[in-house]
């Protein structure tokens, strides 16, 4: 659910014309797949703008519509509301949501296998308790908070680290309470970029509370040397003695 006085007071955002709907039954930002009652992103990339999708959007029943520029209204009443970014306003939105909430975060991180960490994490939490899971960047993880119900106060979070300093943002957007890193392994062959994702993912660790958790992989010597930049409390996972949780047979 994404109530309006929770956008406008997190993102800043101006109202463009009245104010219809206020609360939205979840987002999205494609105008192929919006729902009834839906809040649509018009997101601009690369490759696509999503402002040139607002009236199929609205077509397909979305009910408000987050732009960075104000839209032709629809026939239909829809709420309209302008931000600078919308990129940023679903970061600050999901920051907003997250605090307000009282979410508690695991954050999960590393160059590989983190989709199916965050999966057997809420697999194996999610047994005895409602959890939230979120995979991907902010848009996944502002998506995955829209459709949280009131029982979830646990979410299993996959921080992406795609383009540089996406692992930052979301880290910061999440203030995890614990975090998981997986592995570092080289973003090239010749280990460019390493150094500039160990910074971040040890960034992330440096964040977390002193009554917090760092689970770290203790067979990989990169991950391992992070210990030393929390005041977490650290949790080894691995393959070695070292580890306090060992696989085996593997």
């Amino acid at each position: 659910m994404v109530e309006l006085e929770d956008l406008l007071q997190a993102t800043g955002g101006q109202p463009h014309g009245p104010i219809h709907a206020t609360r939205f039954t979840g987002l999205c930002c494609d105008s192929r797949e919006v729902g009834p009652g839906q809040l649509f992103v018009a997101l601009r990339t690369d490759w696509d703008d999503g402002h040139e999708d607002v009236l199929a959007a609205c077509q397909r029943g979305a009910q408000g519509v987050l732009c960075e520029r104000p839209v032709d209204p629809p026939s239909q009443p829809v709420t309209c509301i302008v931000v600078p970014d919308t990129h940023v306003a679903l970061a600050d939105w999901a920051r907003w949501v997250l605090k307000k909430r009282q979410i508690e975060v695991i954050g999960i991180a590393g160059m590989a296998g983190k989709t199916t960490a965050t999966e057997a994490t809420a697999a194996v939490l999610g047994a005895t308790e409602p959890l939230l899971k979120a995979s991907g960047g902010v848009v996944d993880l502002a998506v995955a908070l829209a459709g949280q119900r009131p029982e979830q106060r646990l979410a299993a979070v996959e921080l992406a680290c795609e383009v540089p300093g996406e692992l930052a943002e979301l880290a910061a957007i999440c203030a995890p309470r614990c975090a998981v890193v997986l592995n570092m392994l080289p973003v090239r062959r010749d280990g460019a970029g390493s150094e500039g994702v160990a910074h971040e993912m040890a960034r992330l660790l440096e964040g977390l509370p002193e009554d917090g958790w760092a689970v770290l992989n203790c067979d990989d010597p990169w991950v391992a040397a992070m210990a030393r930049r929390t005041a977490a409390q650290p949790i080894w996972i691995g393959l070695g003695p070292r580890a306090d949780v060992r696989a085996s047979d593997v």
